[in-house]
């Protein structure tokens, strides 16, 4: 019991214990920035949900936000734990934006992150040549867009679909 408790003393820093268990943080959604818009003008009180599913321990997250008077929006990032951070497996994170507008739903974005990067849903860090093209986390939602799937960014493999468009899109 003493040893436990020196332990603990020693990775203590002002009353705060360390985390011992920080090399398992993973990346499993990126800060997003949005503004939903109807024939290029902002619309209010959209309701806005981002589900986010961990698939290899199905972790789940669910956010609700309403766009501002200028129809943005915002999600913070999300960090979670997992053993399969320095696994060699395949790091897959179902993630998927809904809106919802007078009742009528559309499918904003919808794509499997197959890594654990921050800002790694459009970008592929792993690749040097790629980090002077990095994709801003920030997208618009035309209501009148078609929802479209298209290539994620930099990544080969990764499909992006629905109807937001991302800054330099």
């Amino acid at each position: 019991m003493r040893f436990l408790c020196l332990l603990f003393l020693t990775f203590s820093s002002q009353g705060n214990a360390v985390d011992f268990f920080s090399f398992l943080d993973v990346d499993v959604f990126t800060e997003l920035d949005g503004i939903v818009t109807l024939a290029g003008k902002p619309l209010s009180g959209v309701q806005v949900t981002l589900n986010v599913l961990v698939t290899f321990n199905n972790e789940k997250f669910e956010i609700t936000t309403t766009t501002d008077d200028a129809g943005q929006f915002h999600f913070d990032s999300i960090r979670a734990k997992s053993v399969n951070a320095f696994l060699p497996s395949a790091k897959m994170v179902k993630q998927e934006i809904k809106l919802s507008v007078d009742g009528k739903k559309y499918l904003a974005w919808n794509m499997t992150k197959n890594n654990y990067h921050f800002n790694g849903e459009l970008n592929d860090l792993s690749n040097q040549e790629n980090k002077g093209h990095i994709i801003a986390s920030k997208i618009n939602c035309e209501l009148n867009n078609a929802n479209i799937t298209r290539k994620a960014g930099t990544h080969e493999h990764v499909a992006l679909s629905g109807i937001c468009r991302w800054l330099g899109e």
